[in-house]
């Protein structure tokens, strides 16, 4: 039953980000304090009480970890350490929960240049995975333990763990492995199609590494439409997954990319494909389903030489209610 629940968990996904409204409402940030800190602010959605919030930073290369307080209100607050001339980078990541099963929400780790396969460290973890909650048949190799994810301008990263550390695609002539790093557009997404990165053993005629669009048939099998191809690599015991942006997004299925949230469903999957020797007709059997995740794509950067002081523009002014009414400019966007 748990691939219902992942299914499930999807449709929940699907009507959050329909709403066009962030889990990070009015994330912003200040300038650098006399401490030498940022602070960066956000406020909690009132409606999901209880949320942890995680936020990491980074100046190139691995992400640091930033605590997180409660302000007044619902405004949350991470202090980032900062000195002028630095380029930061930050993100943030949450996540909940239903019938005991996880769904985060976080923003994509970025990079500045194309490079594989990416330390997961670089990456931005989107969750973990029980061991042992196969769905129709269990193998150490095809029970997923863990997902990540990674963006540049030009290529979406992944990275996938497993509990034995290896991920072999052919146990036979007629039996093979497949590991799936789905992507899916919340303003597009049907019931009949998905994209997925793929690794596998070459399968002629069916199926071998790449970029696809997973439809079914009208016996509900699997169909698999190549759209590009993808870099693949195991290392460090996690498989590593890579395509071109310009790829998956050209296909007119996959909806408008950006959209509004610059949010993507993602998850993983495995699956074992038997070939009957004598049609060399697949059958499919599942093995796990991974962490689910709403991952919003934005590459969120604070480069500043020095602060520039806000400019304040008088509005209005009212002598009898003793007010001011003012319009704040801050050329860095920071706020007061």
């Amino acid at each position: 039953m748990r691939h219902f629940t992942i299914a499930l968990l999807f449709l929940l996904c699907i009507p959050l980000l329909a709403q066009d409204t962030s889990v990070f409402p009015n994330l912003r940030h200040s300038s650098r304090d006399a401490n030498g800190n940022l602070h960066l602010r956000w406020e909690a959605m009132p409606d999901m009480p209880g949320l942890q919030y995680e936020v990491y930073h980074s100046l190139g290369g691995s992400w640091q970890s930033a605590a997180v307080n409660s302000l007044q209100g619902f405004t949350q607050e991470a202090l980032l350490p900062y000195e002028f001339g630095q380029r930061l980078r930050y993100r943030l990541r949450t996540e909940m929960s239903y019938m005991g099963e996880s769904m985060a929400y976080l923003h994509a780790a970025y990079q500045d240049t194309d490079s594989f396969p990416l330390p997961t460290d670089q990456m931005a973890l989107i969750g973990t995975d029980p061991v042992g909650d196969s769905l129709t048949i269990y193998s150490q190799h095809l029970d997923l333990t863990e997902s990540y994810v990674a963006s540049t301008e030009t290529r979406l990263y992944r990275a996938i763990g497993n509990v034995s550390g290896n991920f072999p695609t052919m146990l036979s002539i007629t039996t093979y492995n497949i590991y799936i790093a789905t992507i899916a557009n919340y303003e597009a997404v049907t019931d009949s199609s998905v994209y997925a990165m793929i690794y596998s053993f070459n399968i002629p005629g069916l199926l071998s590494s790449g970029l696809y669009k997973i439809g079914m048939d009208e016996e509900n099998m699997p169909v698999f439409t190549r759209l590009g191809n993808v870099q693949s690599q195991v290392s460090g015991g996690r498989l590593h997954l890579s395509c071109n942006w310009a790829d998956l997004t050209a296909d007119p299925g996959f909806g408008a990319w950006p959209n509004e949230l610059n949010a993507l469903m993602i998850t993983d999957a495995t699956m074992q494909i038997n070939l009957d020797i004598m049609t060399m007709t697949p059958s499919f059997d599942f093995g796990d389903n991974g962490a689910v995740g709403a991952v919003e794509f934005k590459d969120m950067v604070y480069d500043v030489a020095v602060n520039t002081l806000p400019t304040l523009t008088v509005l209005s002014h009212n002598p009898t209610a003793n007010t001011v009414q003012l319009l704040y400019d801050d050329a860095d966007q920071d706020f007061p």
